[in-house]
C-alpha cells in the first residue's frame, strides 16, 4: 500500500486526476471490495523489474464505475502497461454488470500524454465540468469493444480482503 501511495503521490505526468488520495484513503477503498475496486500494475521485462509503476482505484456505482485515482510512472510509457491495466478493470466492470467506466480528467500542461492515452482506449468527453475537469466515459456495452490485452501480457490477480490467492 506505501508503494501505491507514492505512485500516487510523486506522479504528475501520467496522473489523470490528480487526487492524492491519502494512506487512510487508500485503506478505506482497501478494505471496501464492495464499494472499490483497486487495481495495480507492475512491470518487468527481459531488461529487469521496475516494480509497482501504475495503479487505478475505482467506486463501483452499479451500472458506471468512476475512477477516483489513475496514474503511472513515466517508466511505462510505451509499453502498454496503461492499456493492459484498464482493459483489465473494465473486464471486472462489465463482469460486475457496468456498462461504463467514467473518470473526470484533470487536465495540466504535463499531463497532455494520459490525455490522449484514454482517447486511444475509447474514453470520450461527456462534458466540462464546474472547475474545467473533462468527464471522459468509456461505454463498456459495446460488444466490439476492444478489452484485449497485448500478447506479451501475463495478468495475474490480487487478492482482496476476504479472498485467497487462488480466488483471484
Amino acid at each position: 500500500m506505501s508503494r501505491v501511495h507514492e505512485v500516487l503521490e510523486r506522479t504528475n505526468q501520467l496522473n489523470a486526476v490528480l487526487r492524492r488520495s491519502t494512506s487512510a484513503d487508500l485503506q478505506n477503498y482497501y478494505t471496501r471490495p464492495d464499494k472499490f475496486e483497486i487495481e495495480a500494475a507492475r512491470l518487468q521485462d527481459k531488461f529487469g523489474d521496475y516494480g509497482l509503476i501504475g495503479v487505478a482505484v475505482a467506486e463501483k456505482l452499479g451500472p458506471e464505475w468512476r475512477l477516483v485515482e489513475l496514474a503511472f510512472s513515466c517508466r511505462s510509457l510505451g509499453r502498454q502497461v496503461e492499456r493492459a491495466l484498464l482493459n483489465h478493470l473494465s473486464r471486472l466492470a462489465v463482469a460486475a454488470g457496468a456498462r461504463g467506466l467514467a473518470i473526470d480528467f484533470v487536465p495540466t500542461e504535463r499531463n497532455g500524454q494520459m490525455l490522449k492515452i484514454l482517447s486511444e482506449l475509447g474514453f470520450s468527453q461527456v462534458k466540462i465540468t464546474e472547475k474545467g475537469h473533462l468527464s471522459l466515459v468509456r461505454r463498456l456495452d459495446q460488444e466490439e469493444r476492444d478489452l484485449s490485452f497485448p500478447a506479451w501480457f501475463d495478468v495475474v490477480g490480487m487478492t482482496t480482503p476476504g479472498k485467497t490467492a487462488a480466488d483471484s
